[in-house]
């Protein structure tokens, strides 16, 4: 995004206001990216990525004009396009890869229903295309598969990093 000096200041004397932009609504889903790009999560939301936001569609229970059918959050924490998606066995975190052309990419792995944080992976090895987590072991593991020439897979222990 490019953020530009406006064309026309205010001419003197006039407080500058206090704007900030707000993401309302993102309509279309990209199905062309490939499998695993819709997730059902434990809310009964379904996650999605557009650009460099993933979508958290209809939440049981919001409320907007339409109500709620159409009711949106959003996950904004990623700089670059989301490559790929992937939803805790809970049904209550997700994993989100964004990719760089050139060198590696972060997976964010985050809490679904305050949209929180919880641990960064850092790939080297190229753009994440592929994300699951395990469905043994506490589902503490991440598996990452890379988009680079050839793909190399990492698993990792968010938890721990």
């Amino acid at each position: 995004m490019a953020i530009c000096p406006p064309t026309e200041p205010p001419s003197g004397g006039e407080e500058a206001r206090d704007w900030c932009m707000r993401l309302v609504h993102v309509q279309g889903f990209p199905s062309v990216l490939g499998r695993g790009r819709a997730l059902l999560l434990a809310s009964g939301e379904v996650a999605y990525a557009a650009a460099t936001v993933v979508v958290l569609q209809g939440r049981s229970g919001a409320s907007d004009a339409d109500g709620g059918l159409r009711a949106q959050r959003f996950f904004t924490r990623h700089g670059q396009v989301v490559q790929a998606l992937a939803a805790h066995p809970d049904g209550e975190r997700v994993a989100s890869s964004e990719g760089f052309e050139a060198g590696g990419g972060r997976v964010f792995v985050w809490h679904a229903e305050s949209l929180t944080v919880l641990a960064t992976v850092v790939s080297r090895a190229g753009p994440v295309g592929v994300l699951a987590f395990s469905q043994r072991t506490g589902s503490k593991l991440l598996t990452v598969c890379n988009s680079a020439a050839h793909h190399p897979v990492a698993v990792w222990d968010w938890q721990k990093q």
